[in-house]
């Protein structure tokens, strides 16, 4: 199965540092390509990112460079393990 691009405005869903989420997309920059696009997504609920039980981080908006298997990279094109992105 091959990697569908969101489109600004679509639903999707994936993970975020170890944590599954489903959100929208509310961007799509096209200037990192062919490495991938950096897509800004609003989770519809706010992630707590914190490994600490101390203190709390919680991430609601993100942005992160996506290359064409769905999976966040680096601005080198090394996946990074940050993101996963699919088409809700």
């Amino acid at each position: 199965m091959s990697f569908e691009w969101p489109s600004t405005g679509d639903r999707v869903a994936g993970d975020y540092l170890g944590h599954a989420f489903e959100g929208v997309v509310t961007g799509v920059d096209f200037a990192h390509e062919p490495l991938g696009r950096r897509y800004a997504v609003r989770f519809d609920a706010p992630v707590e990112i914190s490994k600490s039980k101390l203190m709390s981080n919680l991430r609601q908006n993100v942005r992160a460079l996506i290359a064409p298997t769905g999976a966040s990279i680096d601005a080198k094109g090394r996946p990074d393990g940050i993101m996963t992105l699919r088409r809700a």
